[in-house]
Order: C-alpha cells, then sequence, then structure tokens
C-alpha cells in the first residue's frame, strides 16, 4: 500500500510542532517569573524597566555573580602558601603550651625558612598536585540577558537603587527626587554644614589620646598598634537613606508609578544611615 504523505515531511511537521509547544512554555514560564519578580521591585522613577533588568533586581542586593574561575588555580596556590607558612610557624615555635592571645594582636606574616624535611616533601609534593588540579568549566547564575542589564542600569545615572525599609522590596528612584528629600533632612536643627572635613583634626586629636595612654602604661604596645593603624583611615561616613514607601498608601504609589507629576509633588519619606565602613573606628 502506497503512503499518503512522506516520511520526512512527518518528521518536519513533528519537530516544528515540538519547538513551537517548547517556545510557548518559554514563554509562559517567563511571563510568570517577571510578574513574581514585580512584587519585590518597586519602580518610583522616570526609567521603563525591561523585563531582564526586573528579573535582575529581583534578585536583591546581597546576589552575587559566580566569579570568573580564570585564576582559580593560582588562587588555590596562594592560600596553600599561606597554609605551609602557618605548617612551619607550627613546627617551630609551637611547644604545645596554650597560650592566652592578646585581643588586638595583629599577625607578623613572618615566613619562616624550610622546616623537617617530612613537611617540606609533603609541600612539594602537594604543590605539584595542586598545578595538576583540573578546573570545572565556568557556570554562570545569571543569564546573558541579565548581565546585559547590570551594564545598563550602572551607566544609567539619573536613578538611584536602594533597598526599601521594613521590607524586602528594592526601589528605583529619580537621583533628583532622591537628594531633594536627602537634602530636606539635612536642612534642620539637628544638622551644621561645615565648609570643609575636620576628620584630620578629630583623627589627629584621638591620636594623641592614645599616645599618651600608651606613655602612661595604661595600654600595651599590641594595643597601641592596633589603634594606630585603625587611626590612619581618614575618610568620612557615606549618608544614604532607605525608602519608607510602608508610610504611603498604594494608591499614591500607583499613581507615582505612572505619573511623573505624582513623584515631583510626593516626596519618599527615608530613613538616614550614615556607613562607617572604612573609617577609623576605635570602639
Amino acid at each position: 500500500m502506497a503512503r499518503r504523505f512522506k516520511r520526512t515531511i512527518k518528521n518536519k511537521k513533528v519537530r516544528h510542532k515540538l519547538v513551537e509547544n517548547n517556545n510557548n512554555k518559554r514563554s509562559k514560564l517567563h511571563t510568570k517569573l517577571v510578574k513574581n519578580a514585580k512584587l519585590f521591585v518597586k519602580n518610583l522613577s522616570g526609567h521603563n524597566l525591561t523585563d531582564h533588568e526586573t528579573l535582575l533586581l529581583a534578585k536583591g542586593v546581597k546576589f552575587i555573580i559566580n566569579p570568573s574561575n580564570k585564576n582559580a588555580i593560582r588562587n588555590v596556590m596562594e592560600d596553600f602558601d599561606e597554609f605551609s607558612r602557618k605548617l612551619r610557624c607550627r613546627y617551630l615555635y609551637n611547644d604545645g603550651r596554650i597560650y592566652k592571645r592578646q585581643p588586638f594582636y595583629i599577625n607578623s606574616g613572618y615566613k619562616p625558612l624550610d622546616s623537617c624535611p617530612a613537611i617540606e616533601n609533603y609541600i612539594f609534593s602537594t604543590k605539584i598536585e595542586l598545578s595538576r588540579m583540573k578546573i570545572n568549566k565556568h557556570t554562570r547564575n545569571i543569564s546573558a540577558e541579565e548581565l546585559s542589564a547590570i551594564r545598563n542600569l550602572k551607566k544609567n545615572n539619573n536613578i538611584i537603587i536602594r533597598k526599601a525599609d521594613k521590607n524586602s522590596t528594592l526601589c528605583i528612584l529619580d537621583k533628583d527626587n532622591y537628594l531633594r528629600e536627602g537634602l530636606r533632612q539635612l536642612h534642620n536643627i539637628h544638622y551644621e554644614e561645615i565648609v570643609e572635613s575636620n576628620v584630620k583634626e578629630v583623627a589627629e586629636t584621638a591620636f594623641s589620646i592614645i599616645r599618651d595612654l600608651h606613655n602612661d602604661n595604661y595600654i600595651d604596645n599590641i594595643t597601641f598598634k592596633y589603634l594606630k593603624e585603625n587611626i590612619n583611615t581618614t575618610e568620612v561616613g557615606k549618608f544614604f537613606l532607605l525608602s519608607k514607601i510602608h508610610k504611603l498608601t498604594q494608591n499614591i504609589l500607583s499613581e507615582m508609578e505612572r505619573n511623573e507629576t505624582a513623584r515631583r509633588e510626593n516626596l519618599i519619606p527615608g530613613r538616614p544611615i550614615v556607613s562607617l565602613c572604612g573609617i577609623f573606628q576605635l570602639c
């Protein structure tokens, strides 16, 4: 009996149908993911977020991209060199006693010479094995479109991205409105504007007090060295705001998302934060 259709035509139709079904499933899944991501992203700026930018921002401010494994072997070898240094120090200077370590002690980083032959053979053999180690292929935890979205958001100087206060929502704000709210909070009786930073004078005063304490034998050399190194950094703290979107009604937030005039008329209250990371701390 003659076939009513060719097998190749049938196979093409089946493959085309499978591809079409898979594309429909991906499209539905993408739509669902974007819909869920919008629950954690509040766009209160004039920038129109793309779907991939929304998916990226919904991951949160603590999301970290998988680092490249280009220098993985070199990093492993550096870590093993530090382990070898500690191993040699333990062999040469450990006498079995337990010492009460000074809480402000700073490691010297001393690198001793070769210790016993057994330890040196172990270190040499391990380095050979580590140099032969094969690194698995680097896998990304974001798509290429989301990686491009990061670059586009970093280039946009008209928006500010901050975590909202008291919830996990990420807010995208117009930079002008963000600065207006910050200046509004600073221009009151609680703050005083100064011509230039006086951090250096404060650091010098603190150092003179620490030096007097050391000269009068109130603190030992280790504590003095620790405080002296910490006080060398004389940078000012960073001031920023966390948006209090919970103070606004849902109707106002919806109107601000759609209307630029509403964003200018309704300033989002912010919780002031002064970050002291990177400056000298004595407590």
